[in-house]
């Protein structure tokens, strides 16, 4: 999954919002909106599960969207379940889901 801003119509900018099966190469999901986002992602996976099901891992970029700040702070109580990293609120949706995220780092 990635987005990449661009004039993808002429005269407007946007981000592309997009996820391809790695395996198969076939695109899963795609969603326009004014800048990289949340609810770009959301929506995306929501085609993907819809379309293929839920995927056992997605691959993703460093974007604080996937990953927290390295500032961000554990609660007490995930501290207290053995939680090392902060979640961001589309990691926690993915961990309840069962699916692995792996961050590529370039």
């Amino acid at each position: 999954m990635d987005a990449s801003p661009y004039e993808w119509i002429p005269g407007i900018g946007c981000s592309l919002h997009g996820a391809i099966d790695d395996v198969r190469g076939n695109i899963t999901g795609l969603y326009f909106s004014p800048h990289e986002c949340l609810n770009g992602y959301f929506e995306v996976k929501r085609q993907t599960i819809l379309k293929y099901g839920i995927a056992i891992s997605i691959y993703v970029d460093r974007h604080t969207i996937f990953k927290a700040p390295s500032n961000a702070r554990l609660t007490i109580y995930d501290e207290l379940e053995g939680k090392t990293l902060a979640y961001t609120q589309f990691s926690r949706a993915m961990q309840k889901l069962s699916v692995g995220i792996i961050i590529i780092t370039k």
